[in-house]
């Protein structure tokens, strides 16, 4: 098992993850992710519509630094512009239908996020040679009290 944590936790916490995410606010600092943590998957989430300021060749860049970046989106757009320049990426959203499942290789996406009922019938999932992500004990609470960021949603 993996854990994804989101990059404002604590460094402690950090330390323990296996991926990053990082906040399309917090997209200036991946360089010093990068640095911090080279050996961890560092994850933007992109949002649906993007700053106005925002640069493309500074994503571009860091996916050429750092071997395990990717960019979590779920706009079509996006998807295109990651391929063209060639940044790994995902839909950033649980899919649960084949149709859906089709739609996301059509779009050359690095994974995919799956729910139920996909993830009850993972041979056929499997047909479509797309990795997969999968969060089987997701908690839907967030604003519970946990003990750490590993612990919660």
């Amino acid at each position: 098992m993996k854990y994804c944590l989101s990059a404002r936790q604590p460094e402690n916490v950090l330390k323990k993850a296996d991926e990053i995410k990082i906040e399309l606010r917090d997209y200036r600092a991946i360089p010093d992710y990068i640095d911090k943590y080279p050996d961890k998957v560092l994850i933007l989430e992109m949002e649906n519509e993007l700053p106005e300021k925002f640069n493309w060749e500074l994503i571009e860049m860091y996916s050429k630094k750092h071997i395990n970046f990717y960019c979590a989106t779920a706009n079509k757009n996006q998807m295109i512009e990651c391929h063209l320049r060639e940044i790994k990426y995902y839909y950033r959203y649980v899919i649960t239908s084949f149709y859906e499942l089709e739609a996301l290789k059509n779009l050359n996406v690095a994974y995919v996020l799956i729910g139920a009922p996909l993830i009850f019938d993972l041979k056929n999932v499997a047909r479509y040679g797309i990795p997969v992500r999968a969060i089987p004990n997701m908690a839907y609470e967030p604003y519970l009290d946990h003990a750490d960021g590993i612990c919660g949603g």
